[in-house]
């Protein structure tokens, strides 16, 4: 595993974990929350695309990321004051896009099955909370959202984690397999 890598799944189940400790104070605060969130993953996912395309000599396509970190901003700048409406269909938006994202790129590349049930069902659960948080934007919604949000941290590392170990399970036990043949 890269340093890199280390570094990422450390602080994400960090985070992960503090957003599920402190979910009740975070409703009040969930605008900078989020904010930051996005500008953070609108920038590490340029900066991924940028350094895969420059080996590829490929000009990168960073628009949606781009608009990703302008709606951050204008989250850290929303005045909330108990008004949820705005918060609400950004995340929401923002949540539906990024799994419809995840389950695509389950359905296209090869993966562990296990994994990729638990992939694509934790992705339609985010799609679903999603859409009634567009049509309910509610404190008791955003509340819920912050509470998918540490389970979502901690599962984006742990996801390629697991999938490293069933990969290395079943090599194993092809392995056994072709022994025995």
């Amino acid at each position: 595993m890269k340093k890199s890598q280390i570094i990422k799944t450390i602080v994400f189940c960090t985070l992960g974990v503090l957003i599920l400790i402190f979910n009740n104070q975070l409703v009040e605060h969930a605008n900078y929350l989020v904010g930051s969130l996005m500008i953070i993953y609108g920038i590490e996912d340029s900066i991924i695309k940028i350094s895969s395309h420059l080996v590829k000599d490929e000009t990168p396509k960073c628009l949606d990321d781009l608009l990703i970190v302008v709606l951050g901003v204008i989250l850290l700048f929303l005045n909330q004051d108990k008004h949820f409406v705005p918060l609400c269909i950004i995340w929401a938006t923002w949540a539906i896009l990024r799994e419809e994202w995840e389950i695509s790129e389950v359905i296209h590349e090869y993966k562990v099955l296990g994994v990729k049930i638990v992939n694509i069902i934790e992705s339609i659960a985010v799609i679903v909370i999603s859409i009634l948080f567009i049509f309910s934007p509610t404190e008791h919604h955003v509340h819920i959202h912050i509470v998918v949000l540490g389970f979502e941290l901690i599962l984006e590392v742990m996801f390629p984690l697991i999938e490293k170990l069933f990969e290395k399970l079943l090599h194993k036990d092809n392995e056994k397999l072709k022994e025995q043949c």
